[in-house]
């Protein structure tokens, strides 16, 4: 994950965290194949930014969950 995080802040890696870095890695689990990973993720990315945060906090990530955006900014996590 480290290699990935690296890869996003300098700029090679997706365009959507080419114009939001630097990133950081807030959530981590592991899971039993790659396959597995990917759905995960998938059902991670479909859940409201609330219980993300919630996942993140128990979780115990060292890291703060991101700061609210304005009302006016329509994007979502």
């Amino acid at each position: 994950m480290s290699r990935r995080v690296r890869t996003h802040n300098a700029g090679k890696g997706a365009k959507y965290t080419r114009s939001r870095r630097p990133v950081a890695l807030v959530y981590q689990e592991e899971t039993e194949s790659w396959p597995a990973a990917l759905r995960r993720e998938a059902a991670i990315k479909r859940l409201p930014r609330a219980k993300k945060i919630a996942l993140i906090q128990r979780a115990g990530s060292e890291e703060p969950p991101p700061p609210q955006q304005a009302e006016s900014d329509t994007r979502t996590c």
